[in-house]
This record gives structure tokens, sequence and C-alpha cells, in this order.
């Protein structure tokens, strides 16, 4: 969503997203509608209220979902938030053996912490998906060259 100058694209944009959650006959409250919600009241400036509706969404997505959540939370320079995200999402899904590992790698990342992201890199690499584990063996490894160079 793009806001004009006099921000009505976002008035519209907030209108959409409240009728997806609380239509009688096709409103859902899920993390789709929520999270929806959740960035067009950040992008109006209303992060307080952004965020309340995120703790709300988090519980309703997948564990991709927070996945990509978080993602988009370091596209924004969000880079704590992320590691937050990543690290809850790890919490509620300590049987996965991939995608939390590599949010926590890529959260880890994003604050600097590069040792760490080679190390969670590393525990996801086994469990990549087919023809990817050298990516994430790569990744690992780059992470600890910035390591030793101090990043």
């Amino acid at each position: 969503v793009v806001q004009n100058g006099n921000g009505k694209d976002l008035d519209k944009a907030l209108a959409w997203a409240d009728r997806a959650i609380t239509d009688q006959f096709a409103g859902q409250s899920n993390f789709q509608t929520l999270s929806t919600k959740a960035q067009v009241l950040d992008k109006m400036g209303k992060a307080d209220e952004a965020k309340a509706l995120m703790d709300k969404a988090l519980p309703l997505g997948s564990i991709t979902d927070v996945h990509f959540y978080g993602r988009s939370l370091i596209a924004s320079g969000k880079n704590e938030e992320a590691l937050k995200i990543f690290k809850w999402n790890r919490e509620k899904h300590p049987e996965d053996k991939f995608t939390t590992f590599v949010g926590l790698a890529r959260g880890h990342m994003a604050v600097g912490k590069h040792k760490e992201a080679a190390q969670y890199f590393r525990q996801a690499a086994p469990n990549a998906p087919e023809g990817q584990a050298n990516t994430y063996e790569m990744l690992a490894k780059e992470c600890d060259d910035k390591a030793k160079n101090g990043g």
C-alpha cells in the first residue's frame, strides 16, 4: 500500500483490512488478515496498535508465516524485533529442524552476531530441502569469515 500525500490510500487499506477481518459473511480473523491490518497501522504511524495486533496474529500463524514475518522485519530495518520473532518461532516449534534454525541464523546475522548465525545455519543444513544443504553450509562459512574479521 502506497500512501499518497493526504493518506487516503492508507485509510482505504485500513477499511479493507477491517472488512477482511470482520465482514459477517466472509471475514476471518487469521494470521493473514490480522498481520495485513498491522502492516497498515504501522505505515500509518500507529506502531503500538500494530504491535498489539501482531501479538494476536502470531499464535495463529504457521511456522512459515512467522518466519516470513521475521524476514519482513529485517527488510524494514527492525533487526532486533526480527530476532525476537525468530526466537519466538523456535520456542513454539522446538520439533522443527530447518525453518526455525534458518530464522535464528538470519536474525543473528541481522544484528551482527555472525558466529551464532553460522551455528544455526549449520544446524539447518542437514535438514534443508534436497539439493540446498550446500547453500546453508556456504552461508555458515560466510558468517564464520565475517565473525573472524570482527563482524
